[in-house]
């Protein structure tokens, strides 16, 4: 399944003045050195992803807007821009988002915004519909319902927020249905890189039944319920345990104990002993989290992971490989990896993989080519290929 088509970054972290312009398809796996740029992207989403709240909400506590700009030659005073295309579902056309962002007084401003479709006529020109435009401090909102030239109405600019998209200050469904539609796609983007599977992690600590249970939070802080979720789903429960016997042989069921008013999770072993959330390895509690955000019934449109491999013993990587592809079926995946061996488990679906390289210019992003290393495939795996330099995204 595929939300976004396409990704376009400028000026933006490790993306230059040229930029960058990313096809993106149900399943991308990114590989390069370390501080190539592949977290940056993750970044990028995480900034779009805010759009519809603030801005600095994308921010390290106490980190300000500067640093997010690119640094570059000639770059200085550059706003940082972000453009991205996607599907809409039930509809031909899709749509497109842009805005440059400005750093003033530590924080971002929006310079330049458009959500408009992405319609073509039938000679091959744009010919898009503007549900909102805002440049050189004139902002032009298209309200559905109305007719004709009275559509679309200039708003006063002390109606407008600088510091934040449209997308937070106009998302009302009978009125703009387009912006809330955006709107509440970029919401249920989940990103997974800050993970804590300590001792005394919330993933692992008994938690409040109150939480949502859609899916899992990056904290893990609901786990528990939607692993309860996962339990009434027979499908769903059926591959989760699956996936578990795979990693840890032992188990019978996995289990959800309400103790002083909390859910705590519980692995059934053979035998008849229960096993806590809390006495589980780092690893387990890993792959249990991975098995969680990639079988929800209902997952979200993207979801991010960041080195999903740490804290997995290589043995099981193909088997991530494959939960990943089938994964892809149902929600839109954005994966870095620093593993060989899973890049190995991508052999028959090179196009799956993106190599990140950084040049004095910024990040590049390219995504690979089944039909040139068919020769090379017949020979070596993916991984092989990688590791030899073959593919790019090496340090040497």
């Amino acid at each position: 399944m595929r939300t976004l088509k396409r990704l376009k970054l400028k000026n933006l972290l490790s993306f230059g003045g040229e930029g960058i312009d990313l096809e993106l398809g149900s399943l991308n796996v990114i590989v390069g050195a370390n501080g190539s740029g592949k977290s940056n992207l993750i970044e990028a989403i995480s900034l779009l992803k805010s759009a519809t709240s603030d801005f600095s909400s994308a921010l390290s506590d106490g980190e300000i807007a500067a640093n997010w700009l690119w640094k570059g030659k000639g770059s200085k005073g550059l706003p940082a821009e972000i453009s991205v295309y996607w599907d809409r579902p039930n509809s031909s056309v899709g749509m497109h988002h842009f805005f440059q962002l400005e750093e003033r007084n530590y924080r971002f401003f929006v310079a330049d915004e458009l959500v408009a479709d992405d319609a073509v006529t039938e000679h091959g020109k744009k010919d898009p519909i503007k549900y909102f435009s805002y440049r050189h401090g004139r902002a032009y909102l298209n309200v559905h319902g109305l007719v004709g030239k009275n559509r679309t109405r200039e708003l006063q600019v002390e109606k407008v927020n600088p510091e934040k998209s449209i997308l937070a200050q106009r998302g009302d469904p009978d009125h703009y249905p387009q912006l809330y539609a955006w709107g509440e796609v970029l919401k249920k983007i989940q990103i997974y890189r800050d993970w804590q599977f300590g001792r005394k992690s919330a993933l692992r600590n008994a938690q409040s039944p109150g939480q949502p249970n859609e899916y899992l939070l990056e904290s893990g802080e609901n786990l528990a319920v939607v692993v309860n979720r996962l339990k009434f789903d027979h499908e769903a429960k059926r591959s989760l345990m699956d996936g578990l016997r795979d990693f840890y042989p032992w188990i019978e069921d996995i289990d959800l104990r309400f103790e002083g008013g909390r859910a705590q999770v519980y692995f059934q072993e053979k035998g008849g002993m229960f096993t806590p959330a809390t006495r589980l390895s780092d690893g387990t509690m890993r792959w249990l989290a991975l098995l969680v955000i990639l079988l929800v019934p209902n997952p979200p449109p993207l979801v991010c992971i960041e080195e999903p491999e740490l804290g997995l013993h290589p043995d099981v990587l193909p088997k991530l490989a494959l939960l990943l592809i089938a994964a892809s079926e149902r929600m839109q995946l954005i994966v870095t990896t620093h593993s060989d061996i899973l890049i190995d488990a991508l052999s028959d679906i090179p196009e799956a993989v993106i190599v990140c390289d950084k040049h004095e210019d910024g990040s590049h992003f390219s995504r690979l080519n089944g039909k040139e290393l068919k020769d090379w495939l017949d020979n070596y795996s993916l991984g092989e290929l990688w590791r030899k330099g073959e593919l790019g995204g090496n340090r040497w």
